[in-house]
């Protein structure tokens, strides 16, 4: 969820529970282009599809980032 509330919150927040199933949803959906207006009702599969394509990518640029700045970089190989 880290990444996906760092698309949302760029800004740090203080610890907050986890949101909703439904929350969760929208956020995901709304990665797929989901408006979320009055009159639209719930999010469809394909919304869902794109938006979880979308997720997968912001994760896997997370974790980059993440692992980027935990190790520290040595040019010498430590191996052997």
């Amino acid at each position: 969820m880290e990444g996906l509330d760092g698309v949302y919150y760029p800004k740090p927040r203080g610890p907050q529970g986890p949101p909703t199933l439904r929350e969760a949803i929208h956020r995901v959906a709304g990665l797929g282009r989901f408006l979320g207006r009055k009159g639209d009702g719930e999010p469809g599969t394909q919304t869902l599809w794109l938006g979880l394509q979308r997720l997968d990518d912001i994760a896997a640029m997370w974790l980059v980032m993440f692992y980027a700045t935990q190790r520290p970089v040595s040019s010498r190989d430590d191996s052997g």
